[in-house]
């Protein structure tokens, strides 16, 4: 089990993604967001900082961890030329550790935390949380920082969220998955304490921001597709057998499918 775990902001970002099949939840582009968690992750440890737009190493070196896809994260990133923008980074993180949901899951799967399934046609391979522990503390923070509750005879400021939980609020936020953590009648105040958040930390802002573009080019691709999909099913004759005359050997005509 994952007593004694360390779990990463990368991994909370698959456990808070994952329905209880374990099928991913949030849709197109959560491979960025999950490349977007290993970066804040490297940055939150110290071993890469935020140098005005790009992403470079710090003194400190590579992390000081066991976890492979931290370290195979950091490898890409410190060796990438020129030093990475966060949106580059994210395109560097997804194809040097592709697949980048299984390589994050890895750990998950070993200590007990996830379950692994595959479909018998098409092989698609699933999560399902076995373990919700720490999905459920993780979440349990979020509700928290999004919360604008305070007894008014309490003098004391409410409690700043950790960094990495609004990192989380602002990876999760591209995917519409903050509306589930609270209740209809207060989600228009906690969609406003999210942007808050995000907006006055520097790090969950740009990485919230290089998410919602690969994000939204994915979904605008998508479309496009679709479109053009949807456009050459409604031409005349589209879906037919086309047919052409051809000659047998005997005189006769025969139709050819083409």
């Amino acid at each position: 089990m994952m007593s004694g775990m360390d779990v990463t902001v990368a991994e909370t970002f698959l456990l808070l993604t994952l329905d209880e099949a374990g099928k991913d939840a949030a849709g197109a582009g959560s491979d960025a967001g999950l490349a977007a968690a290993l970066v804040a992750d490297l940055v939150l440890a110290g071993a890469l900082q935020l140098d005005g737009e790009v992403l470079t190493p710090t003194p400190a070196g590579p992390p000081a961890t066991d976890n492979v896809p931290l370290r195979q994260a950091y490898t890409a990133l410190a060796a990438a030329e020129p030093a990475p923008t966060p949106d580059d980074a994210l395109q560097t993180v997804l194809r040097e550790l592709s697949p980048v949901r299984e390589t994050i899951a890895t750990r998950l799967v070993a200590a007990g935390v996830l379950g692994t399934e595959r479909g018998r046609i098409f092989r698609v391979v699933r999560h399902p949380i076995a373990e919700p522990g720490a999905g459920d503390t993780a979440r349990a923070g979020l509700i928290a920082a999004l919360s604008t509750d305070q007894d008014p005879r309490d003098s004391a400021p409410a409690q700043a969220p950790r960094p990495d939980t609004v990192v989380l609020l602002a990876l999760l936020r591209p995917f519409d998955l903050l509306e589930q953590l609270e209740p209809a009648p207060h989600r228009a105040e906690a969609a406003a304490r999210a942007a808050a958040l995000i907006d006055a930390a520097e790090l969950p802002r740009i990485l919230g921001g290089a998410v919602e573009r690969v994000r939204g080019t994915l979904v605008a691709a998508l479309a496009a597709a679709a479109a053009s999909t949807a456009a050459a099913e409604s031409l005349p004759g589209a879906g037919r057998t086309k047919m052409r005359t051809g000659n047998t050997s005997c005189g006769r005509p025969n139709t050819i499918p083409v």
